[in-house]
């Protein structure tokens, strides 16, 4: 499955609404994994999981296998991403966002 976002905490899920018909900027995301359930999707706001919560998106999307360990993984490998497109300076988003602590 493509996913658009991912948590530290094994959580996962891809864009679900376009904010307009041009499909340009996205609201949602079913978010798979919360509570240990990878069967029942739960929509929830893209940009508060990403402000909030410590989640990275992937905005073009990522390859996930479905897992928490898959999602744990990607997370670390976006969140490494993200620090290194920040100390470059790059402050257009692209490949990943999210807020470092």
């Amino acid at each position: 499955m493509i996913v658009n976002l991912v948590s530290e905490g094994g959580t996962a899920g891809p864009f679900t609404e376009p904010r307009s018909d041009l499909g340009i900027g996205y609201d949602r995301v079913d978010q798979y994994g919360v509570n240990g359930d990878f069967n029942n999707p739960i929509p929830t706001p893209y940009q508060k999981l990403i402000m909030q919560s410590g989640c990275i998106g992937f905005p073009k999307g990522r390859e996930w296998d479905g897992t928490k360990e898959d999602a744990i993984r990607l997370h670390v490998s976006g969140l490494a991403q993200l620090k290194l497109e920040l100390e470059s300076g790059n402050d257009v988003v692209d490949e990943v966002e999210g807020v470092v602590y």
